[in-house]
Formats: structure tokens, sequence, C-alpha cells
């Protein structure tokens, strides 16, 4: 899977929680301060793409998961 297969699904993943376009929600749009994601939603997200993945996050990984390029980021070392 390319970086940019990832990135698409992170995207249209944040894009289906939050019920927007997926236009609106870019690589470097902040879970928090743009998306206005609280830390269920984090949470949510979080075990949403663990499923659309395969993949467990590490615990200590998911405060730096802040946007969906780091999330893309972080994916890229944990997909084999």
């Amino acid at each position: 899977m390319t970086e940019q297969e990832i990135l698409l699904k992170i995207r249209q993943l944040t894009a289906e929680k939050l019920g927007k376009p997926l236009e609106q929600i870019l690589p470097d749009s902040n879970f928090q301060s743009d998306l206005d994601f609280d830390s269920l939603d984090i949470s949510e997200i979080v075990m949403d793409i663990e499923d659309a993945f395969n993949i467990s996050v590490p615990e200590d990984q998911i405060e730096s998961l802040t946007t969906p390029q780091k999330v893309t980021d972080l994916l890229k070392t944990l997909i084999k």
C-alpha cells in the first residue's frame, strides 16, 4: 500500500466520522483544533484505523497522531 493510498483511507475514515466531504479533510488538518475532535473521537478514529488496516497502534503513539499525515507516517511503519 502506498503512502497516498494510506493517506486517502485516513482522510476517508475521518470524513465519514465527521459527516463532512473528503475535500475538507486535508493531510495537515489538526484533529482537535481544525476538526473539533475530542478525546472520545480520537479513540474512536484510532479504533477505526486499526480495524481498517488490521494493525494495532501503540498506546504511547496515540497522542502524537494529530493530523491525517502523522497517522499516515506512523502507519507506514506498522503496515507490513
